[in-house]
Parts: structure tokens; C-alpha cells; sequence
């Protein structure tokens, strides 16, 4: 396994691949680099998740294009609202 990675070709389908990610999601990761500066320099508070109350909790971006507009979820609730796990 660690062979097939270490090939030059994987490293360049690698790179490929991370170029074309950034690219089609451009306004994601901007929206991401913003939340967090603005929360390292205490602009935004972490709260509790805002669903079921558990303290360890992630940023969740509605509206990429509001990025300072963050809900506060724990790891389930996230996956919930990006509709990775059914409801219930």
C-alpha cells in the first residue's frame, strides 16, 4: 500500500485532484478560512451544539456565502444538516 503512494504518477493524480477540489469548491474554503481567523482572533464564540447541547462541536456553514454566519453542531447533528445521516 504505502508503494502505490509513494509513486511519482500517484503524486501527481494527487495534486491533480486537489487542484480540481479547490477549484470547484473555491467559495467553500474561503468561507472556512474566514470563520476560522475570525474565530482564533475571538470574534466568534464556540457555543454548545445548538441542536442536542453537547460541547464538542464543529462550525457549519448554511450559506457559504455569509461566512461569518456559523451554527455551532456536534458531529452527528453536522452530518444531519449536510444530509450524510438520515434524520431520526
Amino acid at each position: 500500500m504505502k508503494e502505490y503512494f509513494g509513486r511519482p504518477e500517484s503524486k501527481i493524480l494527487k495534486r491533480r485532484q486537489g487542484r480540481r477540489y479547490r477549484q470547484i469548491n473555491d467559495i467553500k474554503i474561503k468561507a472556512r478560512r474566514i470563520a476560522y481567523k475570525a474565530f482564533k482572533e475571538g470574534k466568534v464564540e464556540k457555543t454548545p451544539c445548538q441542536k442536542c447541547g453537547k460541547e464538542k462541536v464543529e462550525m457549519h456553514h448554511p450559506d457559504y456565502a455569509e461566512p461569518l454566519q456559523i451554527v455551532w453542531l456536534c458531529k452527528r447533528c453536522h452530518m444531519m444538516a449536510d444530509g450524510l445521516v438520515p434524520i431520526g
